[in-house]
Formats: structure tokens, C-alpha cells, sequence
């Protein structure tokens, strides 16, 4: 890739600052061909992994929620992972559950508290954790 161009990946992010252009248009071809010398493009083959075994196409499992979990789903059928986080992710909107102040929080209702162990607020981040208790495969 050219200097010209990399200017133009680099304009187009977000951490672009106009005061840089003239430094990459001057160190730009440089910095490149260093790049490329320290990061030569991969020889191997995308269909293998790194023991030459063959990859195995990912699968997305079906799994079963809980009764907790089916209350809000509004089904008990199997269903993916995936689609189990959009669905608690519109409850979630609709309800206005996120804490208004604290964005990463999550509020639970009636129906959530279940599903979050009892507690009143859960991050996002243990959201995953908690969600995993309720689905079986």
C-alpha cells in the first residue's frame, strides 16, 4: 500500500488529526516499507490451521433456556445464543432497564431477577455469565 493511501485509511478514522498529514506524507513510503520488512504476508493456507489440520466450519449450537429465561422469550423451544441476546436485548430497550447513569448496568425487573441470580443490577459484562447458567445444550 502506498503512502497516499494509507493517508487516506488514516483520514478516514477516527483518531485523524489534520496537523499529521504533512508528517505522513513525508515519513509515509517509509514507514510502509518497514511495516511489510517486520510483517511479511502469511504463506499459509486460510483452510488450515497451524498443525495442517483442516478447520471445521463454525456451527452455531441450539440450546435450551430455562423456565426463567422462556418467560421472557415467550418460548421454550430451542433457539441460538445469539438470537437469546437480541431478544433479552429488545426486553431490556422496550422496559428501559439501563441505568440512566451508569450505561454498562443493567436493571432487573421482575422477570429478570431470575435470570441475574436474585440481584437487583447487573453489568454487561457479567450479563454473558449469567445468561450462560440459564441455557443448556
Amino acid at each position: 500500500m502506498k503512502a497516499s493511501e494509507w493517508l487516506n485509511v488514516i483520514k478516514q478514522s477516527a483518531d485523524y488529526n489534520p496537523a499529521m498529514t504533512p508528517l505522513i506524507e513525508k515519513y509515509g513510503e517509509m514507514l510502509v516499507d518497514e511495516y511489510k520488512a517486520e510483517n511479511p504476508p502469511c504463506e499459509c493456507d486460510d483452510d488450515e490451521d497451524e498443525e495442517g489440520q483442516e478447520r471445521k466450519p463454525y456451527v452455531e449450537e441450539f440450546y435450551t433456556p430455562s423456565e426463567a429465561l422462556s418467560v421472557i422469550l415467550e418460548s421454550s423451544e430451542k433457539i441460538k445464543r445469539t438470537d437469546v441476546v437480541k431478544i433479552l436485548w429488545n426486553y431490556i430497550k422496550e422496559h428501559k432497564l439501563q441505568d440512566t447513569k451508569n450505561r454498562r448496568m443493567i436493571n432487573a425487573d421482575e422477570k429478570l431477577k431470575p435470570i441475574f441470580s436474585g440481584k437487583n443490577q447487573v453489568s454487561m459484562f457479567d450479563f454473558a455469565k449469567h445468561l450462560g447458567n440459564h441455557l443448556t445444550k
